[in-house]
């Protein structure tokens, strides 16, 4: 009988999952700042009322959290190619 191992899966260092994190903060960062600046832009310039802009930043974020789970499929299932997932070519 062959005796078989099981290899422990390589664990990502401390400074990678922390660097994971930057990145992702620098993402909201930039979401929270959009969000703020389309909500200026829709009552100053649109001339909505605050709950209207709401309500409108609220229905497209939601569309938005719907779509990014089938975008995010498409992406994920197709073949990577020479410049990598999403990369030319």
């Amino acid at each position: 009988m062959e005796k078989t191992t099981k290899k422990e899966p390589k664990r990502l260092s401390s400074a990678l999952r922390n660097l994971f994190g930057v990145g992702d903060a620098g993402f909201v960062l930039m979401s929270n700042i959009e969000t703020f600046y389309f909500m200026d832009y829709l009552t100053g310039l649109g001339g909505f009322t605050p709950v209207i802009a709401g309500l409108i930043n609220s229905v497209f974020s939601t569309v938005d959290a719907c779509l990014s789970w089938i975008y995010g499929g498409i992406l994920n299932g197709t073949r990577p190619s020479a410049g990598g997932a999403t990369g030319p070519g």
